[in-house]
């Protein structure tokens, strides 16, 4: 293993502690190194005035300073924190996925083939890292960078998978993928096995763009985006996308059936869904994050994700606010 810089140890004792308060313990186990090394990097962010220490029984516990800076992950979608145990979990599927592609197909798999093998691999082992659907699927919240070359701890993985069961894993879900040749069939295999009806029903929905206008083709659109409608899971509670996505909805209709459907309306009523389905899928991410156990609760992961929903929420409200003044203006 790399030897990290005091810098770094730092910053990752900073990210163990944003999951909660832990034990000079707890952090040598979580982060694989040394008692003494972690007493004296929690001591210095103690001075620092980053960490604050209480004592339970006979124990000495640290936690964060409210009103403390966000330290971001680099390794991680928004900066999201994650424990050691998991990032190295996820360090050793990208390398063996990588490995075990170049050498069926003869080339490195790229951040779509990753991502998705990893996934499948993950559930069928019944790893629990953090995992959710966003705008293109299912992903591990670990970032997979092709040109990266991941260096795991042999001893967290030696603990955590049982190594021959994962090759045997490994090959199959390889094999299953093997087909797979573009992005979009990457995507529409994974919607298939996980038998998701939100994202395969918009994956159907953008296939229909390219398709010609006739009364059934049009039909199959006004069905698609009703189905968005439908399948989107809790829209009485989440009442920015039942707006947006009711309005796009009705716009889309209407311009359907009192054939306003002008290959310039069509353009515009894809950047309106393209806006739209971002924001609808951050709220899917996180979501998915909470429900899986991964996070305590959505405000854990707002204040990471704040700045991004933020802006793609006010990108989709006026994406689709054009298109509605483009079907009725």
């Amino acid at each position: 293993m790399t030897r990290k810089s005091s810098q770094e140890l730092m910053k990752n004792i900073i990210l163990s502690l944003q999951e909660s308060p832990k034990t000079i313990n707890k952090i040598k186990k979580d982060l694989n190194i040394q008692w003494t090394t972690a007493k004296s990097h929690l001591e210095t962010l103690e001075e620092l005035n980053l960490v604050k220490e209480s004592k339970i029984g006979v124990s000495r516990t640290f936690e964060l300073i409210e009103n403390r800076p966000i330290v971001k992950d680099n390794d991680t979608y928004f900066g999201l924190p994650m424990s050691h145990e998991d990032k190295q979990i996820s360090w050793f599927l990208f390398s063996e996925i990588s490995k075990e592609w170049e050498k069926r197909f003869g080339k490195k798999s790229d951040q779509i083939t990753t991502q998705k093998v990893a996934v499948e691999v993950a559930n069928k082992l019944n790893l629990n890292i953090p995992i959710s659907w966003y705008k293109y699927g299912k992903i591990l919240v670990c970032k997979y960078e092709p040109q990266k070359i991941y260096n795991y701890d042999k001893i967290v993985i030696g603990k955590s998978i049982n190594i021959y069961k994962f090759q045997t894993v490994l090959e199959e879900v390889c094999e299953l993928f093997s087909d797979c040749n573009t992005f979009h069939d990457f995507m529409r295999k994974q919607y298939e096995l996980s038998e998701h009806p939100l994202y395969k029903t918009k994956l159907d929905f953008e296939d229909m763009r390219l398709k010609g206008d006739n009364k059934e083709i049009n039909n199959k659109r006004i069905n698609l985006a009703y189905d968005l409608i439908f399948n989107y899971p809790d829209l009485k509670k989440d009442t920015i996308i039942k707006e947006l996505l009711e309005a796009f909805v009705s716009s889309y209709v209407t311009s359907i059936l009192q054939d306003r459907h002008s290959p310039e309306i069509k353009n515009m009523a894809f950047e309106a869904f393209s806006a739209l389905w971002t924001l609808m899928a951050l709220r899917q991410f996180k979501r998915g994050l909470v429900s899986g156990g991964f996070y305590k609760s959505e405000t854990d992961i707002q204040k990471y994700i704040e700045c991004e929903e933020q802006s793609y929420t006010m990108n989709a409200n006026d994406a689709v606010l054009n298109f509605v003044k483009s079907v009725y203006g």
